[in-house]
């Protein structure tokens, strides 16, 4: 057997397997004589799956995405609105609403795992920056971070009260705490700038103030 056990009985169970891959069976008969027929083999194909339908995120609405499934054979996403092609691993997804899409990994046998992707939807191509943010410490609202939806976001930039930079970034998972250096966090007003590319190529420029309290 492929996981080196030697068995005697005519149907032998293999044990699980821990990877996929090609296993080589082999078998030999016995006669009540001793004699011995010629072995006989056969390689076994083992498959596995892994659902995985992609992280959470958001999506601007009635503008395409692509989905982004993985960790299988075929696919089936559920339910299918709003998708071109739901058997697809990476659909493109058109939306109005909030969608919570389960994707289903196949192998070639039909064992199956499954997933979840949650999609909120807002209205866009927009880049959302909060206009109050509390860096207190208390878990809430303690990092000012911009949200861009339906745009290929290229950064957000602070500025305090005298036009000093005071933050900026191009990855808009990163935000701002408040400090200014090693200082910490003082209230005031502060100016944003955020800028992204819409999907038709033209330049989305949003400014505004933003409230820091402690």
């Amino acid at each position: 057997l492929p996981d080196g056990r030697v068995d005697s009985t005519q149907n032998p169970i293999a044990r699980a397997f821990k990877d996929t891959g090609a296993f080589p069976f082999g078998l030999q008969a016995v006669a009540v004589n001793g004699c011995r027929s010629e072995n006989v083999s056969q390689t076994v194909r083992i498959f596995t799956t892994k659902a995985f339908a992609g992280n959470d995120t958001t999506a601007a609405m009635g503008i395409p995405f692509r989905l982004n499934g993985s960790g299988g054979y075929t696919y089936r996403w559920t339910p299918s609105t709003g998708l071109d092609d739901p058997t697809r691993r990476d659909p493109l997804a058109t939306l109005d609403n909030d969608t919570d899409y389960v994707l289903t990994a196949l192998s070639p046998a039909g064992c199956a795992t499954s997933d979840t992707v949650s999609i909120r939807v807002f209205k866009g191509p927009e880049i959302y920056v909060p206009t109050l943010f509390t860096p207190n410490g208390d878990g809430l609202n303690d990092v000012l971070r911009a949200l861009p939806i339906g745009v290929d976001f290229q950064y957000l930039r602070v500025f305090d009260a005298w036009g000093n930079l005071v933050f900026q970034t191009t990855d808009h998972q990163k935000g701002w705490n408040g400090r200014l250096g090693d200082k910490e966090p003082q209230s005031g007003t502060f100016v944003w700038i955020a800028t992204g590319m819409e999907p038709n190529g033209n330049l989305l420029v949003r400014k505004g103030t933003l409230r820091l309290i402690r």
